[in-house]
């Protein structure tokens, strides 16, 4: 095999390699924004059980009042 052929074949896996690795580069960033979307729905649903939580709370805290309220013997 001669010297430009060696160099050919060099230059022929180089380029494939760096196909493949944009491939993945690509592939990486799709996941990533996948769960980056996945991130925010999350953050979404705790936002919303905690503003649920909180009424709950002050749901309960009325009701506490109420009973202590409550003259029983």
């Amino acid at each position: 095999m001669s010297s430009f052929e060696k160099l050919s074949e060099k230059i022929h896996t180089v380029l494939e390699k760096y196909t493949e690795a944009k491939q993945e580069k690509e592939r990486i960033e799709a996941q990533m924004v996948k769960k980056e979307r996945e991130v925010q729905e999350v953050k979404k649903r705790l936002e919303r059980a905690l503003k649920e939580r909180d009424m709950v709370r002050i749901k309960l805290d009325g009701i506490i009042e109420k009973i202590d309220g409550l003259d029983i013997v």
